[in-house]
């Protein structure tokens, strides 16, 4: 029988060839355990307070700062890590020739969980201490390890909890960034927290709301544009091209009324000062429009390429002409109302009854009856996602999920007609904590959600279970809020995850494989690359209550 190598510690190749490991796989994985061996071979005892009396390790190299986090959409800059002195950079990571790239998963079922949502606890009022003298923007807490290539790679990829600390772009040098680092990594020692290391990186937060006309994802046939289903484009009148998503519809209970929800930063632009709004009849209504400028642009010339392409093949097409009438009766802005803004709060710090702390970013649309075909009380939050919906959303369940029937997971219904879905329900805070099921990467707890998008169109992702915390400076204040954060899905060749988000969803509902509503998508974190490594999204059941109390209208989901 083949012999253990290393104090029996590690099985040598020919141990795990005679156990049914393919050859090329059996070396791989020999090459990794050999070099984790002797890696942890080298750490304290788990017992030990892991002081830092290990000599002060070296800034990184530029090769590995700029290449430390390739394989993350937004490929951030690497400031600092309390594992360099431990884990030295050698250059990219390969395997049989792939380039391995880093990759973000949730973070499942560990320690950190509950001593980090504890929005009163010590341990986050001690890091907060530490990062006191930096302009930070964000701190998430999730897996990072490196990407499984399909067929080639292991199928449980190293991929240790991180606390992950985003700083502005070019605030913070090594010098200060080890110090902090290290530091937090001594906090998190000091409460028995012994296998999670601290990184620092630069990005900046993106409100995912788009300025300009960009990519947009292609609505079947364009039909969508006009419907009057959610996860569509929307923009304010007076700023035609300042476009968002349109995320859920309530009803001021014992109406008729009908309101649209979506982001303050979405219904009125930044030259709006920063204060409550409250539609008043003796001033100008903030009208908003469906489809934006931009959105309505590239749909018209998207129809006219189709309807010469029809042509040239001599093939007619009956919806074409019919959708270039349309937007062409579009193009004035004043067809495209929808509605006006009704009320909406400045963006500062709210509060949820137990006390964490939100970013205030909401308003409400309350929508014109003669817009719409449809009696508004008949309205239903109905999201659009597209011919393949039901295919994508089902294959993502199954990726993310294991050890479990994805069938007792997955309870959408989908309308065949109309490529929608209807939501109802809402996704309790508790689950958002401690998902019921288990994800493929971690075999521990996951949440697969999805939205529609004006950018990305339907997209389908991961809930983290650790809370991701955000600095807001507005104005002359500064405050922290509490996010949900939201991963991409995996992309198909492998287990590298592609953004969940991008510039114009903001305002898109957050949802999960059974229609239950999670959130409103606010905001992302984005690297030099211009994509969002992560998503944050408010939670709904805060934001019902905060809308009740501040409005003081009696708001009710549809």
């Amino acid at each position: 029988m083949p012999r253990f190598v290393e104090n029996d510690l590690e099985p040598s190749v020919e141990l795990l060839i005679y156990a049914g490991v393919d050859p090329v796989t059996a070396i791989r994985r020999h090459r990794r355990l050999r070099s984790l061996h002797r890696r942890t071979k080298s750490l304290p005892p788990r017992t030990t307070n892991m002081t830092e009396q290990s000599p002060m390790p070296g800034p990184p190299s530029e090769e590995e700062a700029r290449g430390y986090y390739v394989g993350l959409p937004g490929k951030p800059r690497l400031v600092a890590r309390s594992s360099s002195d431990m884990d030295p950079w050698t250059g990219p990571q390969t395997d049989l020739g792939w380039t391995l790239g880093k990759t973000l998963d949730p973070v499942g079922q560990h320690p950190i969980v509950a001593l980090w949502n504890d929005s009163a606890g010590p341990l986050r009022r001690d890091i907060l201490d530490a990062l006191e003298n930096i302009q930070w923007v964000a701190i998430d807490i999730l897996r990072l390890g490196y990407q499984r290539v399909k067929d080639t790679m292991d199928e449980s990829p190293i991929n240790p909890v991180t606390v992950l600390v985003s700083v502005e772009p070019g605030s913070t040098t090594w010098s200060t960034g080890v110090e902090v680092v290290l530091r937090c990594r001594r906090i998190l020692r000091q409460h028995g927290i012994q296998d999670v290391q601290v990184e620092m990186k630069e990005s900046t937060i993106s409100q995912c709301n788009l300025l300009t006309s960009g990519p947009i994802a292609q609505p079947d046939k364009w039909n969508s544009l006009f419907s009057e289903f959610l996860g569509i484009c929307i923009a304010p009148a007076a700023s035609p091209y300042h476009e968002g998503t349109k995320g859920l519809y309530l009803r001021i209970r014992g109406t008729k009324r009908m309101l649209l929800l979506t982001c303050r930063h979405v219904a009125l632009t930044e030259r709006e000062a920063n204060e409550d709004f409250r539609h008043s009849s003796a001033a100008d209504p903030k009208k908003i429009i469906q489809p934006g400028t931009g959105t309505l642009a590239k749909a018209c010339e998207s129809v006219n390429k189709d309807i010469k392409h029809s042509e040239r093949i001599m093939e007619k097409n009956k919806d074409l002409p019919w959708a270039s009438a349309k937007l062409n009766n579009l193009e004035e802005p004043s067809n495209r109302i929808i509605g006006h803004v009704l009320f909406s709060p400045k963006i500062s710090e709210g509060r949820s009854p137990s006390g964490e702390k939100r970013c205030r970013d909401w308003a409400l649309i309350e929508l014109d009856q003669g817009k719409h075909e449809t009696a508004l009380e008949n309205l239903t939050n109905r999201v659009f996602c597209g011919m393949t919906g039901k295919n994508d959303t089902w294959r993502a369940t199954k990726a993310e999920l294991k050890g479990c029937d994805p069938e007792d997971h997955y309870d959408l219904e989908f309308d065949d007609q109309t490529h929608t879905v209807e939501l109802k329900g809402t996704i309790a805070k508790d689950i958002m904590a401690a998902p019921p099921t288990e994800s493929v990467s971690l075999q521990d707890p996951a949440l697969v959600v999805a939205m529609h998008g004006r950018t990305t169109g339907l997209s389908i992702g991961v809930a983290n279970e650790v809370k991701s915390i955000r600095r807001n400076p507005v104005g002359d204040l500064i405050f922290k809020s509490e996010e949900w954060c939201i991963l991409g899905a995996k992309w198909r060749s492998g287990s590298g995850r592609g953004p969940f988000s991008g510039k114009g969803d903001s305002g898109s509902c957050v949802w999960d494989m059974k229609g239950r509503i999670g959130g409103m998508l606010t905001s992302g974190l984005e690297g030099p690359a211009g994509s969002l490594d992560v998503s944050y999204a408010s939670p709904i059941e805060w934001l019902l209550a905060d809308i009740r109390e501040q409005s003081g209208l009696d708001v009710e989901l549809v």
